[in-house]
């Protein structure tokens, strides 16, 4: 079954498979303002974060004829000799807008998830066919989070703090605890440690080097990797640095864009830092 939607002011069918709402690249493609190819070629260098049955339905053979004699080529939603079909449950479609990395992208699957995925819901199947919508916004936002946390090494408060947004949009807000323990990946000591910024530390250990030059220190050592955002005016990527190593520091939001991070490092192990990528080089601390 289906019926008409209008996602990011572009009207197309809106697809179910087996009760459950779907959609195909073809779709994605004109939704997201990409190419077919951007998302297929996306899919295959990442085919491993990707479960048949959980992230997308593939068609073929009897199948996918019967899929493209209910919606021909000239619904626009299929390519007419395409050998197989991939179908994007919800959590394959917010991988898609992840590797996409537009704020486009970002925006339009908050619209589908609304106006796709749930909204339809409520009208194309009965109670006893039809899955929980908020279980479906759930494991939309853990997929999402856990993603994230892995791409940019969120600190656990960092982490916290966006599990307990997706618990009050989905009502059920006071479960989680009300804060977590950032500290060394070594430490035992179970409590928060402090942190400060590398030109501040470096102040304070008496070295004699800007925060810039000793960032590329650490980037060179493994302990710092850029990551790269669209810029939100349009004109190109920004590029922003991550903690990778988090035995050393943690990663804040960045005051300035809440889309990039801002290392911080353990005023406890600033010193051993010091020692492992400038050895010859430190000043007596202040």
């Amino acid at each position: 079954m289906s019926n008409i939607v209008t996602i990011a002011g572009i009207q197309s069918a809106r697809i179910t498979y087996k009760d459950r709402p779907v959609c195909t690249t073809q779709q994605l493609a004109q939704f997201y303002g990409c190419t077919d190819r951007n998302l297929t070629d996306n899919y295959q260098r990442n085919s491993d974060r990707f479960e048949e049955g959980k992230h997308f339905v593939k068609l073929d053979g009897e199948a996918l004829r019967a899929f493209k004699a209910h919606y021909p080529a000239n619904s626009g939603v299929v390519a007419e000799r395409a050998p197989h079909l991939m179908l994007w449950t919800e959590l394959g479609a917010a991988r898609h807008a992840k590797m996409l990395t537009t704020d486009k992208a970002w925006d339009v699957y908050e619209e589908m998830e609304e106006a796709y995925f749930t909204h339809g819901l409520r009208t194309v199947q009965n109670a006893s066919q039809r899955p929980t919508p908020l279980r479906d916004q759930v494991d939309a936002g853990i997929a999402l989070l856990r993603a994230a946390a892995e791409d940019l090494k969120f600190a656990p408060s960092a982490l916290l703090g966006s599990y307990q947004k997706l618990e009050s949009h989905v009502g059920v807000a006071g479960l989680l605890p009300a804060y977590a323990v950032d500290a060394s990946t070594t430490s035992t000591a179970g409590s928060s440690e402090e942190t400060k910024s590398a030109k501040e530390l470096l102040d304070i250990h008496g070295v004699d080097m800007s925060a810039m030059a000793f960032n590329r220190l650490l980037m060179q050592r493994g302990f710092l990797e850029e990551r790269e955002r669209p810029s939100t005016k349009g004109s190109g990527l920004k590029k922003f640095k991550v903690c990778a190593n988090l035995v050393f520091g943690k990663n804040l939001t960045a005051p300035g864009n809440p889309r990039e991070t801002q290392p911080h490092w353990y005023v406890s192990k600033f010193a051993e830092l010091l020692d492992l990528v400038m050895p010859t080089k430190r000043g007596p601390a202040a």
